[in-house]
């Protein structure tokens, strides 16, 4: 596939992805934010977000799983790896 190809796709990935990651709950959608986009470590989203490392563990589990279920509705295609 051609670089140009590619950086499209990118660009649909993540606005198809900001666009499930809106319809989360706030704390799901801070918490994939701050640690995936902002590439902060579980350590860093804790404090920002004045919770344990535990809990943001936990939060982005779940907020995981939320999105996929979003991206799911939305007709999101997986691709083979």
């Amino acid at each position: 596939y051609s670089t140009r190809f590619l950086g499209v796709c990118r660009l649909l990935f993540q606005y198809n992805t900001s666009k499930a990651l809106q319809k989360l709950k706030p704390e799901y959608e801070q918490a994939l934010y701050l640690t995936y986009f902002e590439d902060f470590s579980n350590r860093e989203t804790a404090d920002i977000m004045k919770k344990t490392e535990k809990q943001i563990r936990d939060l982005l589990y779940h907020a995981r799983k939320a999105l996929k279920t979003e991206l799911d509705k939305e007709g999101f295609v997986y691709e083979k790896l």
